[in-house]
């Protein structure tokens, strides 16, 4: 059964990316957490995830953002406000940034599966570059909640 995550559409082709990554992803990534699992020693194997749906839920959770930022117009100015986020709008973001990283901040002779995998790979680790953006986020809405009043507006 495909994964609900990833029937998100491609903005130029619109078909569902579900047949074309979902099974290669996932293979990929089992394939690289089997490999750790084989060469770390006994006693640091049971903390290991080899699952890769797991991986999958778990990096995605990693990338969702809790707060994000909305403009408000105030006396002909606009303000960033900081808002708290639906579940569908989190996870929508968590894939778009997931997808738009993948496509353009790795290298071109990369198929776009190696280059998914690797990514949620990062993320389930808590690191990468769709994690600086949540956390980029995140400084953003702190450092304008000052303008958190005009939520209301």
């Amino acid at each position: 059964m495909p994964c609900a995550a990833l029937t998100r559409t491609h903005d130029d082709l619109q078909r569902p990316i579900t047949p074309v990554y979902s099974p290669q992803t996932l293979e990929e990534i089992k394939r690289v957490q089997l490999q750790k699992y084989y060469k770390a020693p006994e006693d640091e194997r049971r903390n290991i995830e080899c699952n890769p749906y797991n991986v999958f839920h778990q990096a995605l959770s990693n990338c969702q953002p809790i707060i994000g930022l909305t403009s408000v117009v105030k006396s002909g100015k606009s303000y960033q406000v900081p808002t708290p986020l639906t579940d569908n709008r989190r996870r929508f973001l968590a894939m778009k940034w997931m997808i738009t990283e993948c496509r353009e901040n790795k290298h071109r002779r990369t198929l776009m599966y190696e280059k998914l995998s690797q990514a949620l790979l990062e993320a389930f680790h808590g690191e990468g570059q769709v994690i600086k953006k949540k956390h980029e986020l995140h400084k953003m809405a702190e450092s304008n909640r000052a303008f958190a009043h005009f939520r209301w507006w």
